[in-house]
């Protein structure tokens, strides 16, 4: 999970006093013989390294050709084309990772969701916003959410709550505004004129990935925060297509 390099002139500066106020719980750990077990999911970040957020997207039908088997691959159209990955604090080079206990943290196969056997957000379940946001969660069959935020959420400096309503109301406003293009072929110039008129805050930040002509992920960099803050821009004049060649297609099926 690599980042691209990003404009130096853009990055926040990383202070002691800022460092000072995002310095996450560890988990509190014992010895049992030689390994360390976690007593709850956390995350050891070294706040003395620079950071960005990274938004990331999943276009289901392109991911579902190959994984039909999945829960989440059975029923097609879905309400939007792209969905919520996850939100990954990043270093410049390589990132942190959360970590629970293998009782904690249950990865389970068959007709149990693989990832239900995380615990469970609450906090996040119970909110009014869930219900009209879920959709743009990708994977919650597997429970996909829990697993996002054992690994990458525990990371941040945010609360379960508002750290999945942000991403997730991000994804419903980049998805919104990419949906109408479904399903048909897709110039590079057609995107980003598409982007500078419905998402001009992101135009020239959105960095996207393909598979066989098909969209496969699209993601956005952020300067670090107690939330994302500033989109960070590619090199490029506009949005880098990485091997997106002319035309590719956001598909809505697999």
């Amino acid at each position: 999970m690599s980042i691209l390099h990003f404009d130096r002139s853009r990055r926040p500066r990383f202070t002691r006093r800022t460092a000072q106020r995002l310095v996450l719980p560890c988990a509190t750990s014992f010895l049992l013989g030689s390994a360390v077990a976690w007593a709850k999911p956390s995350c050891r970040v070294d706040t003395t390294r620079e950071k960005v957020y990274r938004l990331e997207l999943t276009v289901p039908a392109t991911y579902c050709r190959k994984a039909a088997d999945e829960p989440d691959c059975r029923d097609f159209p879905k309400r939007t084309p792209i969905q919520l990955h996850g939100l990954w604090p990043n270093y410049e080079s390589g990132y942190p990772q959360g970590r629970c206990s293998q009782a904690e943290c249950r990865e389970q196969f068959g007709t149990a969701g693989r990832y239900c056997g995380y615990p469970a957000l609450p906090d996040v379940y119970r909110t009014d916003w869930w219900p009209g946001l879920k959709d743009y969660m990708a994977g919650t069959a597997k429970c996909l959410e829990r697993h996002e935020w054992v690994k990458h959420g525990t990371c941040s400096p945010m609360d379960p709550e508002p750290y999945f309503h942000w991403s997730l109301a991000t994804t419903r406003r980049i998805a919104d505004a990419l949906a109408p293009l479904a399903d048909q072929p897709l110039t590079r110039r057609q995107f980003n004129d598409v982007i500078r008129t419905r998402l001009p805050e992101l135009a020239g930040s959105l960095r996207l990935s393909c598979k066989g002509g098909a969209l496969s992920s699209v993601y956005v960099l952020y300067e670090w925060g107690p939330q994302p803050t500033r989109p960070i821009p590619t090199r490029e004049s506009g949005s880098h297509f990485g091997n997106c060649r002319d035309p590719f297609v956001i598909p809505s099926r697999p």
